[in-house]
């Protein structure tokens, strides 16, 4: 799917911001991150930024690393839990995320898709309510 480099290195469209290396003048020449982002999406405007600037992003697949999340695997009754107990987190996080994906839709690509993320995110939202109404019937 990637181009490959004469040194064995991928040619990709953004790198994974859980880790990536750059030089500082090379990071500063974009804008460094946006600062209207959080948490999502920051990967995919810094490789829009190099790309407008002639700047290519590359992966190593002989390096990897392990990213660990907070998160961990939880198991249907823990999943459950979260849903009844935690709901407004899991709405927030939602929240973050399709505003982040909006923000990117809007200012890097012109607002393509937009009304199609919105409509993603309203389905999204309700699944969400009926995970949490379920999660309150299987609890009793």
């Amino acid at each position: 799917k990637y181009k490959a480099t004469k040194d064995g290195t991928l040619l990709v469209p953004a790198v994974p911001g859980s880790f990536f290396v750059a030089k500082n003048e090379l990071f500063r020449s974009i804008g460094y991150f946006d600062e209207n982002l959080f948490l999502y999406c920051e990967e995919r405007v810094i490789g829009l930024k190099c790309k407008k600037v002639n700047l290519k992003c590359l992966i190593d697949p002989s390096i990897y690393y392990i990213h660990e999340h907070r998160s961990e695997r939880f198991d249907n009754a823990q999943v459950m839990h979260n849903y009844k107990y935690e709901f407004q987190k899991v709405l927030n996080n939602n929240s973050i995320l399709f505003n982040s994906r909006l923000y990117v839709l809007e200012k890097y690509y012109d607002g393509k898709y937009s009304n199609k993320l919105k409509t993603i995110n309203k389905l999204n939202i309700g699944l969400l309510y009926m995970k949490h109404l379920l999660s309150i019937v299987v609890a009793k």
